[in-house]
């Protein structure tokens, strides 16, 4: 055997992972106008997460004045108050650039091939991952990695597709982190849209401190019924769409991101999972994907624990989403209680594995 076979072969045995590996936690969306409570990384801590996936959105405010840069810097402020709480409770942080243009009032998305074709709105993207990656390099491990559109994909028409120049543009993001902030994680998806198929043909970087990322949402009309019109509704495990989902087609799903990392041996994260609470064996749903990420050193990130009351888990959560949440329920045909906090109790306990099954 060649020297330098030998050398590949050693370096692929030697798993390199970030400090509190795995990390198991939960996504926390940051816009302008997102409000900071401290009580929410207490409550974080004390669920046993250790893990706060930060995911940096555009303003809110479609008609905003303000300019990107000073978006920006109001997105940075938030952040950094983020990174700090998470210092304090001896959390990770992923700061994920999320979402892109950085200013809503612009007519289109990440996903269009507008913005993936157009070189100018890629140099505008990178240049604010670059002055975000300056601003939080001075960080501890309180930083473990940072994230460059976490769902990668181009929606043209009927038609889905991964973005020819994403290796190109994902290259670009670790030669930043290499000139700013050397040795930080770099979080990549392949694509398309952070779809687990997206290993099956896909090489590692040579940056070895790269953490791959999937993303676990399907069957999607199981996890996202009744978010818009669609009406229908699923149980799992049971038939979905004319075929049977259960544990062992979960798994299947999942079968591609096992074998590739037990290939390369590269640390790896479900970086963003979940289903709407209303979603009939919901429980069990989310169970098979954490005892999926346990069961083979992943990490985990739900999704999500702020936004949309149909995933929220925050139990300080204000009552209007609580209203809108009970109204769901009735309309799905779920029996509640008069509280509703034992939905967000029993979720936490997955997500911890403090009681790994449940019966809904």
């Amino acid at each position: 055997m060649s020297r330098d076979l030998k050398i590949i072969e050693h370096e692929v045995s030697q798993n390199i992972t970030p400090p509190q590996w795995p990390w198991n936690g939960v996504n926390f969306k940051c816009n302008i106008n997102t409000n900071i409570d401290e009580n929410d990384f207490i409550l974080i801590s004390k669920k046993k997460m250790n893990l706060v996936h930060i995911l940096i959105e555009p303003s809110q405010n479609k008609n905003s004045d303000l300019s990107e840069e000073e978006i920006f810097n109001r997105l940075m402020a938030k952040t950094k108050e983020i990174i700090a709480l998470c210092k304090k409770y001896n959390l990770t942080s992923i700061v994920s650039f999320h979402k892109f243009p950085i200013n809503s009032s612009k007519t289109f998305r990440q996903t269009s091939k507008y913005f993936w074709n157009d070189i100018n709105e890629i140099n505008t993207a990178l240049s604010f991952f670059e002055m975000g990656v300056k601003e939080l390099a001075s960080c501890g491990e309180e930083l473990g990695a940072y994230e460059f559109v976490s769902e990668p994909i181009i929606r043209d028409g009927g038609s889905i597709r991964v973005p020819q120049n994403l290796r190109e543009v994902q290259q670009r993001c670790i030669k930043i982190i290499q000139k700013y902030d050397p040795g930080r994680y770099f979080c990549v998806s392949p694509g398309p849209g952070g779809h687990p198929k997206g290993y099956e043909d896909f090489e590692p970087y040579t940056y070895k401190n790269t953490i791959y990322n999937f993303h676990v949402f399907g069957p999607h009309a199981y996890t996202h019924q009744g978010v818009k019109k669609d009406t229908s509704v699923f149980e799992y495990p049971g038939y979905i769409n004319y075929r049977y989902w259960d544990t062992e087609k979960m798994n299947n799903l999942l079968e591609n991101t096992l074998q590739w990392q037990k290939k390369y041996n590269r640390p790896m994260i479900i970086g963003s999972f979940g289903a709407v609470h209303w979603a009939k064996g919901r429980n069990a749903y989310l169970n098979d994907i954490v005892t999926f990420a346990k069961t083979n050193n992943f990490s985990y990130s739900y999704h999500c624990f702020n936004g949309y009351f149909g995933w929220n888990i925050n139990i300080n959560n204000n009552s209007r989403f609580n209203q809108l949440l009970k109204s769901k329920l009735k309309e799905s045909g779920l029996k509640i209680n008069d509280s509703i906090s034992i939905i967000y109790e029993q979720t936490w306990e997955i997500l911890s594995q403090t009681k790994p099954k449940f019966n809904d």
